[in-house]
């Protein structure tokens, strides 16, 4: 009778263990960052160019602090659509994110002047979707990919080459340190 209460009482700490290991502890605060988009031949701010806003968090999964296999799980915590203003801005507030256990934010990406081909209602579709199925909404300036993290980014760890030519990728390293910040994009226009 003993042994049936310690394994209840064992499987009770296991189960409430797991539990807490999948439910949001803790939240983080990621930096307010201002925006503005310029056509990149004038200088000329551009507005309503859609924009998408994620955040990415990475997780190391593990049971009783062993790593299992394919231990990294990845995922989205913050995804918006917006449009900069007239002076070509947008202004995202300070994100709190709310983190699993073993959990960390990862990369912050904003996408500009980026958009499905086949128009969708559900936002998470971009995030979600294929390659070559992204076109520029303002058909003669390209796209761009701002990527922010913690850390300093080697461009030469990504494959450019495979890029789509209908955006730049713009790497913002140790971006998601900083209180706050601020970035001036010029949209490369395309060769008539």
């Amino acid at each position: 009778m003993k042994v049936e209460y310690l394994s209840a009482i064992v499987l009770i700490i296991f189960l409430v263990w797991l539990g807490l290991t999948n439910f949001p502890l803790y939240k983080e605060k990621v930096r307010p960052i201002k925006v503005q988009v310029l056509d990149g031949l004038n200088d000329e701010p551009l507005k309503n160019v859609i924009v998408y806003y994620n955040v990415k968090t990475v997780r190391v999964k593990n049971l009783l602090g062993i790593p299992i296999i394919d231990p990294l799980e990845y995922r989205d915590v913050v995804r918006k659509k917006l449009f900069t203003d007239n002076n070509g801005c947008i202004d995202l507030p300070q994100q709190k994110v709310y983190l699993k256990l073993y959990e960390e934010v990862l990369r912050e990406y904003i996408c500009l002047n980026l958009d499905l081909k086949e128009k969708s209602k559900r936002m998470e579709d971009f995030f979600e979707s294929p390659r070559g199925s992204i076109l520029n909404p303002i058909k003669y300036l390209k796209g761009a990919i701002i990527e922010s993290s913690k850390i300093e980014l080697n461009p030469n760890e990504y494959n450019l080459n495979s890029e789509n030519e209908n955006s730049k990728r713009i790497f913002n390293g140790e971006s998601l340190l900083k209180e706050s910040d601020q970035l001036i994009i010029r949209l490369e226009r395309y060769n008539d």
